[in-house]
């Protein structure tokens, strides 16, 4: 057994490795060892996702009627239900192919520049900056396998989760509420422990149907950044 947290460690940049997956044929896993701050694994994180995914769309589904509320008219209606019933389906049981949940982790404060980057959507984006966060977030991508395959913005769900912690197995009997979590057309977030806007609550609103980027990393992608704010995230992820 060997324990990811302990050295030796080989050191390779990200882009050296996704050449190596390429070329060699004896390179089966990568093992990337998580800060200390990560006190949730990678894969419980994912596994609540699902859950908590499955469970918010078929609420939400079955509170369609209160859904004027947060200003779906009914004109539009039939096209937020029908965007939510396809997540809904595509997440129904394990042999359902058309959705994949794909999980990173990243730091609580590059969340928020990291989503505004990519949603276009100022109310959401709006809650979310109002969120204190903490230092480490999991966040779970619902991503529709036919837009991705299309090459077309894939996401239509979000999913964040405190990375520390632990409850977040969501074992029977145990509630557990993400720190966001964005349907197609409609999200909630959970409002800071100690806030000053009266106007931020766990209820939901209403959000664009469009799907939206991903957020995670590919060596494809390259992320422009000031000296000051890499120095920064270097010291935030420098302690393992």
């Amino acid at each position: 057994m060997s324990d990811d947290q302990k050295q030796p460690y080989g050191f390779e940049s990200v882009n050296e490795l996704v050449l190596q997956t390429h070329e060699r044929r004896d390179l089966t896993s990568i093992i990337v060892p998580l800060s200390h701050g990560l006190i949730l694994d990678g894969a419980t994180a994912e596994r609540a996702a699902i859950r908590m995914i499955t469970d918010l769309v078929n609420e939400r589904i079955t509170e369609q009627s209160d859904w004027s509320e947060i200003g779906i008219g009914e004109s539009e209606h039939q096209t937020y239900f029908s965007a939510m019933t396809s997540l809904a389906e595509g997440t129904a049981s394990a042999e359902s192919n058309s959705v994949t949940i794909r999980t990173y982790a990243m730091l609580g404060r590059d969340l928020k520049d990291n989503m505004a980057a990519r949603v276009d959507d100022k109310n959401l984006i709006r809650r979310l900056n109002l969120l204190q966060l903490p230092k480490y977030v999991w966040v779970a991508e619902a991503i529709d396998r036919k837009l991705r395959a299309n090459d077309k913005p894939p996401v239509v769900a979000t999913i964040v989760m405190d990375a520390s912690d632990v409850t977040v197995g969501y074992r029977k009997g145990v509630s557990v509420k993400p720190l966001l979590a964005q349907l197609p057309g409609q999200a909630s977030v959970i409002p800071p422990v100690i806030g000053w806007s009266l106007e931020l609550d766990d209820s939901w609103f209403k959000t664009s149907i469009a799907p939206y980027p991903t957020g995670r990393y590919s060596h494809t992608r390259v992320e422009v950044m000031s000296s000051d704010r890499f120095a920064g995230r270097a010291k935030s992820l420098g302690s393992f």
